[in-house]
């Protein structure tokens, strides 16, 4: 039994001296992103302007974690099936309600360094929405409404604030203090499994594009 602690005593002592905790930079990064809507109502699969920071945390040269946050935003409207869905939808519609989406993403990435200057790598690791209401029109802004708590329900409910994600990046070293950052990433709506719905896999299934710049600390 000695000898099975001292085991996973010495483990975690090499674990901790030889993953050393940097921090290298803070990413900045603009891009769009596309969320896809299968149903007949509402608008198109939105494309939105995005708007993210990350600040990436390296265990090993090639390993590390990336927590990070995006923003943007959409309209959506209740279904009119009385499913108590909520779709996106376009600002020509009367009753619908602005949100503001935060992104938070946790993904760990594994890097490979070309060169001194140029990267490329993987990254996969969990994703949460956190949808806000800011605006209301229309019936959904009349006092009385219920529509903030009918979408709230629907957007918590069954887990559709959770996503797997996966992605892609490549970076270019350019100057001491900064370099080049470009990612592409996919977000998978795992919920689909257990929500009930039936649609398409691409219903809610989001893909992102964004170019940044890491500055170096």
């Amino acid at each position: 039994m000695k000898k099975k602690y001292l085991s996973i005593a010495l483990f975690l002592f090499l674990s901790v001296y030889c993953f050393s905790i940097e921090f290298p930079g803070m990413d900045v990064h603009w891009g769009l992103i596309w969320i896809g809507n299968a149903e007949e109502e509402g608008a198109p699969s939105p494309l939105l302007p995005t708007l993210g920071v990350s600040l990436p945390v390296y265990f090993a040269p090639f390993f590390f974690l990336d927590p990070g946050m995006d923003f943007y935003g959409t309209s959506y409207q209740l279904s009119e099936t009385g499913s108590g869905k909520a779709v996106p939808t376009e600002i020509e519609y009367a009753n619908y309600i602005w949100y503001l989406i935060m992104r938070l993403d946790i993904p760990a990435g594994f890097r490979f360094n070309f060169s001194d200057n140029l990267a490329a790598g993987v990254t996969a690791g969990p994703s949460f929405l956190f949808r806000m209401p800011l605006i209301a029109w229309g019936d959904c802004a009349q006092s009385g409404s219920t529509c903030r708590e009918e979408m709230g329900s629907y957007f918590y409910g069954s887990g559709r604030f959770f996503y797997p994600e996966a992605g892609l990046f490549f970076i270019w070293k350019m100057f001491d203090k900064a370099a080049l950052l470009i990612e592409a990433k996919t977000f998978f709506p795992l919920f689909h499994a257990w929500d009930g719905e039936e649609v398409p896999f691409y219903d809610q299934f989001m893909v992102a594009g964004s170019v940044g710049l890491r500055f170096f600390f």
